[in-house]
């Protein structure tokens, strides 16, 4: 489990410089959901697994991976629900509602360049000998494989802890400078939803976690700028700039999720300010984006 240690900006999935903490209340780490077994695409017969009178499969279509395949699942030997999917699709068995049986976690990156991932997770009825659908989500650029799995209300089904991409690209920053802030799926009237806003304590653990990174990576612009300043080495100073304006675009991916956080829990985003320069230019350039950054929250359900 990453809850005690996450990287320095808790939703940017990409960067992991400066470590930061993020501790549950009391010390103490949501459990963790069981995985019970893991199928991926292999070549001749197949990937399953089996108990009781159901067996998932993962099969490549004429046993060639690159070919793709089709998940299965058969209940008494016969198919109550299939699936076309890509070579890379993996199948995660996890008992989500601590019942000691299996829930049917399905993920499928269908390729290309920051994109796109399609999840899928079943309950297997084991009174009626079928399968059905609790969540069908098109992660895009966010792939369920690094989400945390775990009860963090302490009821009968667990959360999923993942990401949000629609703010990838945001105001122009490159991706690997975006912010990918925390999203939360919870099981309500027999389905996993959207459901970030219901839990008001993670998100002012997710926006406290990233305040120390963004006074880190505010230090790195400082340190850059002054590097480049200093020397009188042409290239080393080119190098420096260059490196300075990446800080200042990572540091704005850092502010522009601590807002994001702030916006779902209706605060007001006095929490975020700085003395320091760099800061309070990068908390303007989000405020300056306020009303087009609400929509983005939004458009679909957080």
């Amino acid at each position: 489990m990453r809850w005690a240690r996450d990287t320095a900006i808790a939703g940017i999935l990409l960067l992991s410089a400066c470590a930061a903490t993020l501790e549950a209340a009391g010390g103490q780490t949501p459990e963790p959901v069981r995985e019970i077994g893991r199928l991926k695409m292999q070549s001749g017969p197949g990937d399953s697994w089996s108990s009781g009178s159901f067996t998932v499969r993962l099969t490549a279509r004429g046993g060639e991976i690159e070919r793709g395949g089709v998940a299965q699942i058969f209940y008494s030997g016969t198919e109550v629900w299939s699936r076309s999917c890509e070579p890379s699709t993996i199948v995660r068995l996890m008992d989500l509602n601590r019942d000691g049986w299996p829930e049917v976690v399905l993920r499928e990156f269908t390729g290309g360049t920051h994109c796109c991932n399609r999840h899928i997770i079943l309950e297997l009825d084991r009174r009626e000998g079928g399968a059905r659908i609790l969540l069908d989500w098109d992660g895009k650029t966010v792939t369920l494989d690094n989400a945390e799995f775990a009860f963090l209300s302490g009821g009968q089904w667990a959360e999923i802890v993942t990401h949000d991409g629609r703010f990838a690209r945001f105001g122009g920053l490159p991706f690997a400078r975006s912010p990918f802030p925390r999203k939360i799926f919870a099981f309500r009237d027999g389905a996993y939803v959207a459901a970030t806003r219901d839990y008001p304590e993670w998100l002012r653990r997710f926006r406290d976690g990233v305040l120390p990174a963004i006074e880190g990576i505010a230090g790195q612009v400082r340190s850059r700028t002054e590097a480049a300043r200093d020397t009188e080495d042409a290239v080393t100073r080119e190098q420096m700039e260059q490196e300075a304006e990446i800080a200042r675009l990572t540091l704005r991916g850092a502010v522009l999720e601590a807002w994001i956080y702030c916006a779902l829990l209706g605060d007001e985003d006095s929490a975020l300010d700085r003395l320091d320069p760099e800061v309070k230019a990068a908390l303007d350039w989000v405020r300056q984006q306020r009303e087009q950054i609400r929509k983005l929250i939004a458009a679909t359900p957080f």
